[in-house]
């Protein structure tokens, strides 16, 4: 019966990390869709000031919904590890 908690644990571990991971990668890639720093615009000179491109609000939503599926993966992992202790 340990070794199945011990399995159990690590796999709601794993998830927990994985959901952590996933929102920060969400996180800096909304971030810097959000900054453009690849953009020049002549009445503007910081490259945020810039117009937003359908591309760069793509990565920005892109960004928000791997945030929230990160976030959903951590929830799960959260309950699943108040449920075994």
């Amino acid at each position: 019966m340990t070794m199945v908690r011990s399995h159990q644990t690590n796999r709601i571990s794993r998830s927990v990390a994985v959901g952590t991971v996933t929102i920060l990668v969400g996180i800096v890639l909304a971030i810097v869709f959000a900054l453009q720093p690849w953009r020049t615009c002549p009445e503007d000179d910081v490259p945020a000031g810039c117009a937003a491109l359908p591309q760069d609000v793509l990565g920005m939503m892109l960004g928000v919904f791997i945030i929230l599926g990160g976030a959903a993966v951590l929830l799960v992992g959260s309950l699943r590890r108040r449920k075994d202790v």
